[in-house]
């Protein structure tokens, strides 16, 4: 069976929310947050969660550079505040296997550029929002190594 694979090696600092408004930083008012934010080192390697196709690669104002992977039975993964350089094999239509690497941390995302370098992720069921969370394992803090 294939593995989720965490999409960047870091911490949660902004959890997945549609019920309660999370504060954000950059815009001063309360939304909705539709992934969860982990911060890392810019330029770190952001890969793929899940075996799937590359259904969209674009570049969004306020979410800067974007890839969306398709998982089948209506699953997405989208990957946003990339780096604009990404691998060549990053096209549409694309077959990605669990942990290939799919871009690196930017800081492209207009609407959260007050906040630390890191990967917005985004996990969809048939347009429903779903909780990166229950399917990966993350840290709300930073690990003691990184701090040493």
């Amino acid at each position: 069976l294939p593995k989720w694979t965490s999409p960047v090696e870091g911490y949660v600092f902004k959890q997945h929310s549609t019920d309660a408004l999370v504060y954000s930083l950059t815009l001063g008012d309360y939304r909705v947050h539709k992934g969860i934010d982990v911060s890392a080192p810019a330029g770190s390697e952001v890969k793929a969660c899940f075996d799937g196709k590359i259904e969209n690669v674009y570049y969004d104002p306020m979410m800067g550079y974007c890839v969306t992977i398709s998982h089948g039975d209506g699953m997405l993964s989208h990957y946003k505040n990339l780096g604009q350089e990404l691998p060549t094999s990053v096209v549409e239509g694309h077959e990605v296997k669990s942990g290939e690497v799919i871009g690196y941390i930017g800081e492209s995302a207009m609407i959260e550029f007050s906040d630390e370098p890191h990967l917005h992720f985004e996990l969809e069921t048939n347009g429903k929002s779903e909780d990166p969370l229950e399917y990966l394992e993350y840290s709300e803090a930073p690990s003691e190594i990184e701090n040493e």
